[in-house]
């Protein structure tokens, strides 16, 4: 088993570094396979409320994840815009809502580096959203880091016996 672990691994591996070295092609993967999942999802829902006989079907949902879907799949710029504005936001208040339990609980060992951190988050996340580009690079390599931590995970990971 741990042979097969090393060998996903090195697939992960290979593949996070490949998308830290061409952010560009990273993220037009990442907004097709977004539009993708919205319009898996979508056929989904349908699916499920034909199966299940769901009486009223939720047109309206499956309606909004299709055009979603379809936008996302045909136009790549507009889901790239969308998918960079939800990583800025979602960094911006992931920063505020850490800054704000810091200041909540001051007892803490390393507490001034700790704010200092949480005041860069928050200044990065407004400097990425008005330089893109920024926000593009600083997407691109956290996606590529996901994957190559992924990877290190499964040839790291303790073996059964």
């Amino acid at each position: 088993m741990k042979i097969i672990n090393i060998i996903v691994g090195i697939f992960y591996l290979a593949f996070g570094l490949f998308l830290w070295n061409y952010p560009l092609k990273t993220l037009a993967t990442f907004s097709l396979v977004f539009g993708l999942m919205q319009l898996s999802g979508a056929i989904a829902v349908l699916i499920y409320s034909f199966w299940k006989k769901l009486n009223p079907i939720p047109w309206g949902n499956i309606l909004v994840s299709l055009a979603i879907g379809l936008g996302f799949f045909f136009i790549p710029f507009f889901s790239l815009t969308v998918i960079l504005w939800l990583f800025i936001f979602s960094f911006l208040t992931m920063s505020a809502i850490y800054l704000q339990v810091l200041l909540k609980n001051r007892n803490q060992k390393w507490y001034m580096v700790e704010v200092a951190l949480a005041i860069l988050g928050i200044i990065f996340s407004f400097v990425m959203l008005f330089n893109p580009i920024v926000g593009f690079a600083t997407m691109a390599k956290v996606l590529a880091f996901g994957v190559i931590t992924n990877g290190l995970s499964y040839i790291f990971a303790p073996s059964e016996k």
